[in-house]
């Protein structure tokens, strides 16, 4: 069973409804290659942060925090179970984990960045930006332009490190513990789990699928 029947299943049992964490499924434009939910799978179960946004719209992982944690918040009102599924990681990792504050860096600081990156080049950039803040190169896995160029305008806008910033102590609007779901278990069964998990731990993340409890709201 996908990561969607199965978030369809335990939000028909909970009667609740889903909230999708899918990089590319909140966009209205794109229906290529989104493995979006069939017309008739978003009919038996309401889902939200489904073509809810237009692709001119920056969507990053804090807006799906703050759009989930808003979404949560009223679905509560109706509902003791909240269940968010998506292949994207980074944005239940938003929920689980917290993400990092970052400063608004201004427009023509951010041009700034870019034109410092295309001037100098890949390599020079990186030397420089290397110097600026060699925690951030420790944990680079990616050497790509829009990493690079992230940084380095963090440290331009801001006068501190990205790597200062992602060091700061976060507050996880929703901690949770991951659990692992045995393949072809069946669905009682995993029902049975999570409920028993809830009455000892109160949230669960099962691999990208993470279901909520409303009386364990922070």
């Amino acid at each position: 069973m996908g990561k969607t029947s199965l978030a369809i299943e335990l939000a028909k049992h909970f009667q609740t409804e889903i909230i999708s964490a899918d990089s590319r499924q909140c966009f209205k434009e794109l229906n290529i290659g989104v493995a979006r939910p069939s017309v008739e799978e978003l009919q038996q179960v309401p889902h939200h942060f489904i073509n809810s946004h237009s692709i001119q719209e920056e969507v990053t992982a804090i807006t799906v925090e703050q759009y989930a944690l808003q979404k949560a918040t009223a679905l509560f009102k109706y509902h003791q179970v909240v269940v968010m599924v998506g292949g994207t990681g980074l944005y239940i990792k938003a929920l689980t984990s917290g993400i990092a504050e970052m400063p608004d860096v201004p427009e023509a600081i951010r041009a700034q960045a870019t034109s410092d990156y295309d001037e100098m080049g890949k390599e020079s950039f990186s030397d420089r930006l290397r110097a600026i803040d060699p925690a951030f190169f420790e944990r680079l896995k990616v050497y790509d332009k829009q990493r690079l160029v992230r940084a380095y305008e963090v440290w331009l806008g801001s006068g501190k490190r990205l790597s200062w910033w992602q060091a700061q102590e976060l507050n996880p609007p929703y901690p949770a513990e991951e659990i692992e779901i045995i393949k072809n278990t069946k669905i009682k069964t995993i029902f049975k789990g999570i409920e028993e998990i809830f009455l000892t731990r109160g949230k669960i993340f099962v691999k990208f699928l993470i279901v909520l409890r409303k009386n364990n709201l922070n």
